[in-house]
C-alpha cells in the first residue's frame, strides 16, 4: 500500500495514537509541469482518504497510508515512484529535496552538500541535539525551499529517504 510522507502541522488535529482517519484528505498525484516554469494548471489526478499510521509533532513529520481502493496506481495517468528508507545516518555529498513550495507544482530541489547538524540547533520552542539533524546546503541556482516545502523528503544519491524537511529559513 502506498504512504505520503507530510509535516504534521498539516494534520488539524490528527493523531496516530487517537483520530488518525484522513478519509476526506485529497491526494493529488503527478502534479508537476516537464520544465522549471509554470504552465497551464495540471491535470487534477486525484485519491481521497488515508490513514494516519504514525507522527510526532517535535520533529514536524506525518505518514499517512492511503485507503486501498484509493491507491494512485489504480489513476489513469498516474505513474507513481516509490522510495525507499535509508537510516545508516551517513552524510552524503549530493541529495535532492521534492516539495510544493506554497502549494505550487512540484520543484525538485539539488543539494550540494548533506551533512550532519554537528551543534543542537533551536527551531521554535524545540531544540535538537547536535547530530540529530541534516544540515542541507542547496547547489548554486539549483534550488531552494520556503514555506508549504515543509515535510518534503530528503533523497540520497541511492534514491532513499533520509529525513524530511522541518525548519530553517528559504534557500
Amino acid at each position: 500500500m502506498p504512504y505520503v510522507l507530510t509535516a504534521n502541522h498539516c494534520l488539524e488535529g490528527l493523531d496516530a495514537m487517537g483520530d488518525s482517519d484522513a478519509g476526506r484528505w485529497v491526494f493529488y498525484w503527478e502534479y508537476e509541469h516537464p520544465g522549471c516554469v509554470n504552465g497551464t494548471e495540471p491535470v487534477h489526478r486525484t485519491s481521497t482518504g488515508a490513514v494516519l499510521v504514525a507522527n510526532n509533532q517535535i520533529s514536524d513529520f506525518a505518514l499517512l497510508k492511503i485507503n486501498a481502493p484509493q491507491d494512485p496506481r489504480t489513476r489513469p495517468g498516474v505513474w507513481p515512484y516509490y522510495l525507499g528508507w535509508d537510516r545508516s545516518g551517513n552524510a552524503e555529498s549530493f541529495g535532492v529535496v521534492i516539495h510544493h513550495p506554497v502549494g505550487d507544482v512540484k520543484k525538485i530541489s539539488l543539494s550540494s552538500s548533506i551533512q550532519n547538524q554537528s551543534s543542537s540547533y533551536t527551531f521554535g520552542k524545540v531544540s535538537f541535539p547536535a547530530n540529530s539533524l541534516w544540515k542541507i546546503a542547496y547547489a548554486s541556482g539549483n534550488g531552494t525551499t520556503e514555506g508549504g516545502s515543509s515535510g518534503s523528503p530528503f533523497i540520497n544519491s541511492s534514491y532513499r529517504v533520509i529525513g524530511q524537511l522541518l525548519g530553517g529559513g528559504s534557500g
